[in-house]
């Protein structure tokens, strides 16, 4: 393989003719591409969001305790006579749909394909509260490890830390858990959430409505916030690890499952550059919640193929080195916009991919690369 030259971001921006090829986060971040006739520069596949930093800034229509303000990035708590819709992550106003409730107006007609959102609320899907609550949701948030470490723990952490808690509201979540890491997440938080006397209520119900319903807006998207890595270190300090130098993986080959989405074709021979590299290879469903956290939070240099395990990036350390592996047939920013929330040193290796499962070929000379940055 030919060996690998490092592009500058206006480069690429200029050959693939667009004007800023990963919005906010351009001056940030490096670009690692091989250069082999078979790879071609990929097309950002959400490219109508590329200017991310714009976002947020919409002041909002309803009543709200603003939180903080770091980097052009506003998070506030909304409050009024809402219904919101667990399924979809959606939340109504009498008016019709409130943007803010998922990024902002653009956003939210690019992921609706301009449709309009209705509001399917009656008395049988809906929990009805005389009182008034804080929701905890998320799009996708119940189904994709990503949105549920980025958007839906922070938010419960967001509120528990406010003083808008400490009027006795309680919190009300979906029944919905899937999955094994949701429910130690729960464990997690909830034990904050005693210690302030905070009540956590579930429903099995689609939609819940209160004439005080109160939400925050997501922290993860469009464009990933810095508040998402103090919430975690403030997390990670609660937990007062103790560091076992025969445990600590102190550098990371986060993989995937032989033949899945995503995974390497060339296995073993990336197995091995890790092992000779001093990598510890592994796969993070392989770990629990507190395992995860505790691991990547000793975690200096991390390498991974594109995935929700990724999101992991918010328990290591400012400064650590983040390489990220992406198939050639599309390109999403998502990692690089958390890499320069959290400070990471942040590289992109762009590989060959084959078949709807994207099943990739890693160079390593590439890697060997990517690791001098």
């Amino acid at each position: 393989m030919e060996k690998t030259n490092i592009i500058t971001m206006e480069t690429i921006a200029k050959e693939t003719e667009i004007d800023e090829f990963i919005g906010s986060t351009a001056n940030t971040v490096k670009l690692l591409v091989a250069k082999e006739s078979s790879i071609k520069i990929p097309e950002i596949r959400n490219a109508p969001f590329a200017n991310y930093s714009r976002w947020f800034r919409k002041k909002p229509t309803v009543g709200t305790w603003p939180l903080e303000n770091v980097n052009n990035t506003r998070h506030y708590f909304y409050k009024g006579d809402l219904v919101h819709d667990f399924g979809e992550g959606y939340t109504f106003c009498k008016e019709g749909l409130i943007a803010e409730s998922y990024g902002n107006e653009d956003f939210m007609r690019a992921i609706c394909n301009n449709r309009k959102v209705p509001n399917l609320a009656n008395e049988n899907n809906t929990y009805i509260s005389k009182k008034p609550i804080f929701v905890i949701s998320s799009r996708w948030g119940f189904t994709n490890y990503w949105h549920w470490l980025l958007d839906v723990i922070p938010k419960f952490m967001l509120f528990i830390e406010s003083e808008v808690a400490e009027h006795g509201i309680p919190c009300v979540i979906h029944e919905e858990i899937r999955h094994s890491y949701q429910t130690e997440w729960i464990q997690i938080i909830g034990n904050y959430a005693k210690e302030k006397n905070i009540e956590v209520i579930s429903t099995s119900k689609r939609y819940i409505h209160s004439r005080e319903l109160i939400w925050t807006n997501s922290l993860a998207l469009p464009h990933p916030s810095r508040t998402l890595k103090n919430i975690y270190n403030r997390i990670i300090d609660k937990q007062n690890y103790i560091s076992n130098e025969t445990e600590t993986m102190q550098r990371i080959l986060l993989m995937r499952r032989k033949g899945g989405v995503r995974s390497i074709s060339n296995y073993e021979e990336i197995e091995q550059w890790g092992e000779k590299n001093r990598f510890k290879i592994m796969l993070a469903e392989d770990y629990s919640a507190n395992e995860q956290m505790r691991i990547f939070s000793e975690c200096q240099v991390l390498i991974s193929i594109h995935g929700a395990g990724m999101s992991n990036i918010v328990f290591m350390k400012n400064g650590s080195k983040v390489i990220e592996l992406s198939p050639d047939s599309g390109f999403n920013p998502a990692i690089q916009d958390l890499c320069a929330a959290c400070e990471m040193q942040y590289s992109l290796i762009i590989c060959k991919s084959t078949g709807r499962n994207q099943i990739m070929e890693v160079n390593t000379i590439s890697l060997d690369d990517a690791m001098t940055l």
